[in-house]
């Protein structure tokens, strides 16, 4: 019994399908048959004079009779019985059931009926079928709804008659689909209002799209008027003989901007009468031909990263389109309620959308909108060349001006290292960071004579730095082993502290100062001499802090705080941004800070004190950190090559022997071992041991003779801390530990001890 059950149900929901497959070939060969319908084809209206003509309906000879009664029966509402068996057929394949379907059919029939007494009544007098013969028309509605309306009018006019004919289009509706008048309201309202909400997107869009396009063209037009601009800034220092490098180009002849008056008031006339003037436009390559803008390309890309941003929930649109050398800029204008941080997790999902291989997004400065940086797909190399024939570094006063590179559009970056006043570089291997270095460095020896900058280069790497060995702006040769790097920079605090007593002999405040007035006013004092910057270039700073840790932190701090108004300053590079190499100490005082790709977003912590780096593209690919802002600038830097360094340092080399100072790499080493605190074994502390003595000034000047506080105030671990505290004990400086369970020891000496030790020091 069950099992006939089972087999009438599957044959009833075969007999529903076929039925529904059958409604949907008969609903298209109707559709089909109406919307291909001429009147001038061979049908029952014109078949006495045209019958041997071929019919042109998509259904030939039978769509054409067809089409022709249904027409002529029906008029406009013929087309509705296609839509009437295309609805039957998907309502019969989604239930598999012949069901309420059957008992609904007559209501739709006498819907089409109702219809066509509309179209009848409304287009009473429009011309259907142009018939040939014998009917001089057929109207709107066919001859049914036209033999209808005729039985209507005279009885109930026109309005009656379409009032009357509009209740039983609904009543017939609600029949015919079981649905109730306030659904059918509600479903019409609902209708109108999305068609609107469509209508207003639409025109919204399209004046988006409008002002888009306005932009667009200013933006083109801007950037074209720049090129043609900068063209003839090129043409115009192409044609000029320009002065020296060395003395910078004035931007105006005003008498305070006179190349001599800077000279003499910035200390930058060199001793040596020789001139100085590097072949730099020989040595350095040519930038190659602006790529031509794909304007499309830049479009496509626009409209793919709204769409993208929009499948996650965030609206808004690209305002503005920044083409750039190796990046283009979308500034995009958020939706009122959406926040920057969701659009800054969404980086790694345009990647893909975009097929690029890596996305930054980041704030954009004193706009209302955020920077979407995209590779471009052809990127433009930026050489050295290009941003030394600028304005910007041609005209700059200060001897310290150095090249960083180019922004994401393209403007160079030149600033100088006097007002940084020191520089951090850090960067993963293979990002570009030694290329960087290169850059500064001959942007630095074209405009320098070794009178005016002297170098301190410490490559621990020993294949760096060693191409500039024996040029004449040394000072000692490339230093390459640790320890002489950490006296390198114990001498550098002492030559800070020697210049600080110069500048206070003659009451000036800056080394710059001091030159000027050294040249007017003590042209023959043998005490007072013009002074060179001195700039320490440390490539790879993680071997130094491994192995004299201490001391290369004193002494990177106190030149770091103080060496500034002296002329010496420090670039220092590392490879290895970790905690243990950027400690607080050297992150504290190194402020302007330069980070190329890092491997992890906590290494772009670290160097920059936020996110950023590990999103870099690598090959130059920077992000700096000015002085006294947290806004960082993205920045492509130069290309240097190996050949154009060799050809620059040949010249160097041409131009002077350098005159080295050989005890900077051994200062402090011969330092005797007279007088000293004696410890309990017998050893004796020499005198020397500066760390311990700062230790013994520290605690007897503060009163606190903890091992705690030793180790928080001098960066100095629990061991070293406690042997100091120890050896304090024994040499009768610190009680011993209190009874009481307290940590700070009892102090035994007074402040004229420290005095002593003050003097045993120096």
């Amino acid at each position: 019994m069950v099992v006939k059950r089972k087999n009438g149900k599957q044959s009833e929901t075969l007999a529903v399908e076929f039925t529904g497959l059958a409604f949907v070939c008969v609903g298209v060969i109707i559709f089909l048959a109406l919307i291909s319908f001429s009147p001038k084809d061979p049908t029952f209206l014109n078949s006495i004079t045209v019958s041997r003509i071929r019919s042109t309906n998509l259904m030939g000879n039978f769509g054409a009779q067809l089409s022709a009664i249904l027409l002529q029966l029906f008029g406009y509402a013929s087309y509705l019985f296609p839509v009437f068996f295309l609805i039957t057929a998907m309502v019969l394949l989604q239930k598999k059931s012949f069901g309420p379907i059957l008992l609904q059919l007559p209501f739709f029939l006498l819907e089409t009926l109702v219809i066509a007494v509309l179209f009848a009544v409304v287009l009473s007098d429009f011309v259907l079928i142009a018939s040939v013969a014998p009917l001089d028309y057929v109207s709107a509605g066919g001859i049914i709804g036209n033999n209808i309306k005729g039985w209507m009018l005279p009885a109930l006019n026109t309005w009656g008659t379409l009032i009357l004919l509009l209740f039983l289009l609904i009543a017939f509706f609600m029949l015919a689909t079981r649905l109730g008048i306030s659904v059918i309201i509600a479903a019409v309202a609902k209708a109108f209002l999305d068609a609107a909400r469509s209508f207003s997107a639409v025109f919204k869009k399209i004046g988006r799209e409008l002002r888009m396009v306005k932009k667009k063209k200013a933006v083109i037009r801007q950037m074209d008027s720049e090129k043609k601009h900068r063209e003839k800034i090129r043409q115009k220092i192409k044609s000029k003989e320009l002065p020296p490098i060395s003395q910078p180009v004035p931007q105006d002849t005003d008498e305070k901007n006179n190349p001599l008056d800077i000279a003499i008031r910035t200390g930058l006339l060199p001793i040596s009468g020789k001139p100085y003037n590097p072949p730099w436009r020989d040595i350095f390559a040519n930038p190659d031909p602006d790529n031509s803008i794909d304007r499309h390309d830049l479009s496509r890309k626009s409209s793919l990263l709204v769409k993208k941003l929009e499948e996650f929930k965030v609206t808004g649109r690209v305002v503005n389109i920044h083409p750039g050398p190796i990046v283009t800029t979308y500034e995009f204008k958020m939706d009122p309620g959406i926040k920057y941080n969701k659009v800054l997790s969404l980086a790694q999902d345009l990647s893909i959308a975009l097929s690029a291989e890596s996305i930054r997004i980041d704030r954009t400065p004193k706009k209302p909108t955020i920077g979407i940086e995209v590779p471009n797909d052809n990127r433009r190399l930026i050489v050295l060349k290009e941003i030394l024939e600028t304005g910007t570094f041609l005209s700059a006063a200060s001897p310290l001006t150095i090249v960083l590179g180019k922004t994401i559009t393209g403007t160079p970056i030149v600033t100088s290292l006097d007002k940084m006043p020191h520089l951090l570089v850090a960067g993963q291997t293979g990002s570009g960071k030694s290329v960087g270095l290169n850059a500064i460095l001959c942007s630095l020896l074209i405009r320098n004579t070794p009178e005016m900058v002297k170098l301190i280069m410490v490559d621990p790497k020993m294949v760096e730095l060693g191409v500039y060995g024996h040029i004449p702006h040394l000072l000692t040769d490339v230093i390459t082993d640790p320890k002489e790097a950490a006296s390198a920079l114990s001498w550098a605090v002492g030559e800070m502290e020697r210049r600080y007593l110069l500048l206070k002999d003659i009451k000036v405040r800056s080394l710059a100062k001091y030159n000027a007035v050294v040249q007017a006013e003590f042209v023959d004092d043998e005490k007072h001499k013009p002074m060179p910057y001195i700039v320490i270039v440390i490539d790879e700073m993680a071997d130094l802090i491994m192995t004299a840790r201490a001391q290369v932190e004193e002494s990177i701090a106190r030149l770091a705080q103080k060496a500034r108004a002296v002329g010496v300053h420090l670039i220092v590079a590392t490879q290895r941004p970790s905690r243990d190499i950027i400690t607080g100490v050297i992150k504290s005082n190194l402020t302007s800070r330069i980070c190329y790709r890092v491997a992890q977003m906590i290494d772009s912590r670290i160097v920059l004190d936020q996110v950023g780096a590990e999103q870099l593209l690598g090959r130059g690919d920077m992000l700096f950190l000015p002085p006294g802002t947290s806004n960082l600038i993205r920045i492509h830097s130069p290309m240097v090559t190996e050949k154009e360094v060799n050809g620059l340092v040949s010249y160097l080399k041409s131009y002077g022997k350098p005159v080295y100072m050989n005890e900077i790499k051994s200062y402090g080493a011969d330092d005797d071992d007279e007088g000293g605190f004696e410890i309990g074994d017998g050893d004796t502390l020499s005198s020397n041991d500066r760390e311990y003595i700062q230790a013994v000034k520290l605690i007897v000047a503060t009163g606190h003779a903890s091992v705690s506080y030793l180790q928080r105030k001098m960066s100095i671990g629990y061991n070293k801390a406690a042997r100091y505290i120890d050896m304090m004990e024994h040499d009768g400086i610190v009680g011993p530990p209190a009874q009481q369970g307290g940590k700070t020891r009892e102090i035994l000496v007074d402040i004229g001890f420290v005095q002593r030790l003050k003097e045993l020091d120096s």
